[in-house]
């Protein structure tokens, strides 16, 4: 008799598959209803509208406060010192959230804490090593706190993924000129504007021009 089941045990059974499919198919609607308002907040920073894209980015984060990539979207339209807050939030949902590390590193090197910024762009880098911007930015701050043969080393990287990209010429044009290496500087100087002529009007301070 021990193995033997009565009705009563196979209905409690459909009741707990029935719980479990309503309880899915509830965070599937809220998980898809969060990222609709994500997107429409995207659309509205790619027209610069960044109260609406806030309004859509906070209602996305309500209906699903799990939405790791709402709270970076949201970080990046907050005037009111909110920021660093969502991207810690989004970090903590997503360890790989690659972008909420990027900008989080931004923040953390305007405030001047180089340190707490070069281990954000660390982490860029390892979830993603051809990420050439990143890997200058690195690069500078690793100039300015006297690494500079990390330094070249990442602004050599960066420049030979992406030859094209000009102010990454610029950048290590920057760091020639401070390092006081002024053949280098006009060379990189020169390929910047080869690539952007609108970037000598921002090299006149190195050039006295």
């Amino acid at each position: 008799m021990r193995g033997k089941r009565g009705p009563g045990y196979l209905v409690a059974l459909a009741a707990v598959f029935a719980s479990a499919i309503f309880f899915t198919a509830t965070a599937n609607a809220q998980t898809a209803a969060s990222d609709l308002h994500y997107k429409r907040g995207l659309a509205h920073l790619k027209q610069d509208d960044t109260d609406r894209a806030f309004v859509e980015f906070n209602e996305a984060i309500r209906i699903d406060p799990r939405n790791a990539k709402a709270y970076v979207g949201r970080g990046s339209v907050r005037f009111d010192g909110g920021s660093m807050a969502d991207y810690d939030q989004a970090i903590d949902l997503d360890p790989d959230n690659l972008e909420a590390y990027a900008r989080r590193g931004f923040l953390y090197n305007l405030q001047g804490d180089q340190l707490a910024a070069l281990s954000d762009y660390n982490e860029v880098i390892r979830l993603d090593p051809k990420d050439a911007e990143i890997l200058s930015q690195r690069a500078g701050i690793q100039a300015d706190i006297g690494n500079y043969t990390e330094a070249i080393r990442g602004y050599d990287e960066s420049i030979r993924l992406k030859p094209s990209m000009a102010k990454l010429w610029f950048a290590r044009a920057e760091f020639h000129h401070f390092r006081g290496d002024l053949k280098q500087r006009d060379a990189d100087f020169a390929q910047a504007f080869r690539l952007d002529p609108g970037l000598r009007h921002y090299a006149s301070p190195y050039l006295g021009k």
